[in-house]
């Protein structure tokens, strides 16, 4: 078997059989962890996340505010529809209550 040799990434700690890692080669470790990190979440998050959040965040509110006008609407023409069907059904038995007790010449 020949040996080959591997690349070493040297933002990758490597710890050895002496153990663990001097302070500058920690340093360097963390440092690359936390390129790695930030890599990493760049690219879940994306260049824009706070634009993306902003033009969420208004949309959002359009969508809500047309809900709620929406909504309001709906609301006024039931309050008008109840009113309505009271009237109507007042009126009827008015009517129902006077026709029957009601007949002309009986004054």
């Amino acid at each position: 078997m020949a040996d080959t040799k591997l690349s070493v990434n040297p933002d990758i700690p490597v710890s050895g059989p002496e153990g663990n890692l001097s302070v500058p080669e920690q340093a360097k470790a963390e440092n690359g962890a936390q390129k790695f990190w930030n890599g990493a979440l760049k690219l879940v998050k994306g260049e824009n996340t706070a634009k993306l959040i902003e033009d969420f965040t208004a949309e959002m509110t359009l969508v809500a505010e047309g809900l709620c006008e929406d909504q309001s609407k709906l609301r006024r023409e039931v309050d008008k529809m109840i009113t309505e069907k009271k009237v109507k059904t007042i009126s009827n038995a008015i009517r129902t209550t006077f026709a029957v007790k009601w007949k002309p010449g009986s004054l």
